[in-house]
Order: structure tokens, then C-alpha cells, then sequence
């Protein structure tokens, strides 16, 4: 048994090095030309190795960076997000101020319902909301139903 020398990442990961640190006889006498056969398991100790703290191993390092890519490809789409909230929220506040103004608590000023303050298709479209036509078709399907409290659920007809 041969002692080989090994190269340990960051990750906890291996690899062997090519050369030997400690051959043993058997392999000895292989690279003496004095046997066909070497020695075939490679051993190692803590003398014969090296450790990077700095640096993970390849695969590691592909899935890292992955991860980095599609992280940053989130954080991407979340801020598109925030801001068409914005864009809907001052459409909405747009369209609410020609309703009554709302105070601090929640509650109108006006004479308006909750439900008027609700903004129609089209200024959502303003807004820049993308609609999907199939889902839509889907909705249509199921008929609103008024609940004891008043708001109303989709039942399937």
C-alpha cells in the first residue's frame, strides 16, 4: 500500500495527486522493472496532504456559481415586480382620489364603497399587468356566491 499525496478543497473534497509519497515495495519493485504488477491502493496521511481553505473543487465551484446566477436572476425579477406594484398602486391611488381620499386608519371619507375603489381591467393594462386570457377563460367558468358576511366565493356551476 502506497501512500499518495492529497489535495483536499475548502468543500471537503478530494483529489490524489500523481505523485507518490511513500512507494512501497511492491511498487518498488514495479518501477525497478523487476515486476509486471504495482501496487493498486493509495493510501494517505496527514503528512502527505495538502490543504486549500481558499478554494472549493471544480463541482462545487459550477454549482456556486449557479447558484450566484440564478440568485441574482431573482433578485432581478423581484425588483421588476416592486415596481409594477408601484405602477399599480399609484394607478390606484390615482383612480381612489377622484373617489374621496383615505385617511391614515383605512377608512373613506366619501360616501364610496370598498368595491368602487377597486381598479377596472383597463387601468391595470395602464399599469402594465400582464393578463393571461386562458386563466381568465378558466374564471369564467365558476359564478360568484355571496357568503353570510358578504363577500362572495367561486362555486362551480
Amino acid at each position: 500500500m502506497c501512500f499518495h499525496h492529497r489535495l483536499v478543497f475548502a468543500c471537503g473534497h478530494y483529489t490524489w495527486l500523481s505523485t507518490i509519497a511513500r512507494p512501497c515495495p511492491v511498487e518498488t519493485a514495479f518501477t525497478k522493472g523487476q515486476s509486471n504488477i504495482g501496487c493498486s491502493k493509495m493510501w494517505s496521511s496527514g503528512f502527505c496532504t495538502l490543504k486549500i481553505n481558499e478554494k472549493k473543487c471544480e463541482t462545487c465551484g459550477e454549482k456556486e456559481a449557479k447558484t450566484a446566477r440564478q440568485a441574482a436572476e431573482i433578485r432581478k425579477r423581484i425588483g421588476e415586480l416592486r415596481g409594477l406594484v408601484e405602477k399599480i398602486t399609484s394607478a390606484s391611488s390615482s383612480s381612489s382620489s377622484s373617489l374621496g381620499k383615505i385617511s391614515s386608519s383605512g377608512s373613506s371619507r366619501s360616501s364610496s364603497s370598498a368595491s368602487s375603489l377597486r381598479m377596472t381591467k383597463e387601468q391595470l393594462i395602464e399599469a402594465g399587468v400582464v393578463f393571461d386570457d386562458e386563466y381568465e377563460a378558466q374564471l369564467e367558468e365558476f359564478s360568484p356566491i355571496s357568503s353570510p358576511t358578504g363577500s362572495s366565493f367561486f362555486s362551480e356551476p
